[in-house]
């Protein structure tokens, strides 16, 4: 088969597969691959010059003893998305992960031999954190942590309006009193929901709302004990709970089944996520569905623009959440949804 019969089959002119076959630039990634392929599929011998080939590499951060396993699938399926997309681009593709004690070490390595591109993953991370991390000499991209600094490229979940649309949700089935279930682990994603929740109580006139805010640690286990503890000690309760993630949901709903508070006839429970969990707990969980291929594939598409196009403004992209209506919602029992 000749240069032409690929031309032919990937719809582009010879002189374009001419580019590809011989490592030139001026093609997108999508006709480069789409000749690649075709070029493998039928033996045609192609050349990529080692400095034409691009590399990307997640730096993955984590900063505390406590290993969230329940919410490791959400992490890893944003992940596994952006090496997907990678590898269907032609890109090199590495898994990098460090801490607050390594950071110096990985700033090092990679100043020394930068990648094509980096993105930065990590809720947790501290922005003095990622302000050293901009000093490696190559197009970097923050996914899923906000940043006060406008120094950088993100890709962030549109926590403000994720937890708007939750407690509309809440608010339409007649919940006038609200509360939240909060993380006590620092991270981005916490911190904004919680600000939101905050926000939106004074939007709706909910103020006194306020005090129905509990905090409990992010695994299945200890978010029951916690929200057990805190439930059996507490003088009012809401007659709906929005929970900062799914995780801390499913132990606030373990935590009231076991002090025979009924879900959700007695009170309501929202979760933000939509991890696999959510969908066969009792009773199955309303939530907010967050797309990881959504993130993921937005990084890459980012970043592969600030890779070829140095000038490319820095940019913020924000993926919307879906709600998920199961069987954890319903109107409260009292007429004016007040507290219990």
């Amino acid at each position: 088969m000749k240069k032409q019969d690929i031309a032919k089959l990937a719809g582009v002119s010879p002189s374009t597969v001419s580019l590809v076959l011989n490592g030139k630039a001026g093609v997108s990634n999508e006709v480069r691959s789409k000749i690649l392929s075709l070029a493998k599929e039928h033996q045609i011998h192609y050349h990529i010059p080692q400095e034409q080939e691009k590399s990307i590499v997640l730096l993955k951060y984590f900063s505390h003893g406590m290993i969230v396993e329940e919410n490791d699938g959400f992490i890893l399926s944003i992940i596994e998305q952006v090496e997907r997309e990678c590898r269907r681009n032609l890109y090199c593709f590495k898994l990098h992960s460090f801490s607050k004690e390594t950071l110096a070490d990985a700033i090092s390595f990679y100043t020394a031999s930068p990648p094509s591109g980096i993105v930065v993953l990590g809720s947790e991370i501290e922005d003095r954190d990622i302000e050293q991390l901009l000093s490696i000499p190559c197009p970097k991209l923050i996914l899923d942590s906000k940043m006060d600094t406008t120094a950088a490229s993100s890709v962030l979940m549109a926590n403000e309006d994720i937890v708007a649309a939750a407690m509309d949700h809440l608010y339409q089935l007649g919940h006038r009193k609200i509360g939240f279930v909060s993380s006590s682990i620092k991270s981005s994603n916490f911190t904004l929901r919680r600000s939101a929740y905050t926000r939106i109580l004074r939007q709706l006139g909910m103020d006194d709302a306020s005090s129905l805010v509990f905090t409990a640690a992010p695994t299945l286990g200890r978010s029951y004990e916690d929200m057990l503890y805190m439930l059996k000690n507490a003088e009012h309760l809401p007659t709906a709970f929005l929970a900062a993630n799914d995780i801390l949901a499913i132990g606030t709903i373990r935590a009231l089944q076991e002090l025979g508070i009924r879900v959700p006839e007695d009170i309501s429970v929202v979760g933000i996520d939509d991890i696999p969990y959510s969908a066969i707990t009792v009773p199955p969980l309303t939530t907010m569905r967050i797309s990881r291929t959504s993130l993921g594939s937005a990084a890459f598409s980012l970043l592969s623009t600030l890779i070829d196009d140095p000038e490319f403004p820095n940019t913020c992209i924000q993926i919307a959440g879906k709600l998920v209506l199961r069987s954890s919602t319903a109107p409260p029992r009292s007429a004016d949804g007040g507290a219990q």
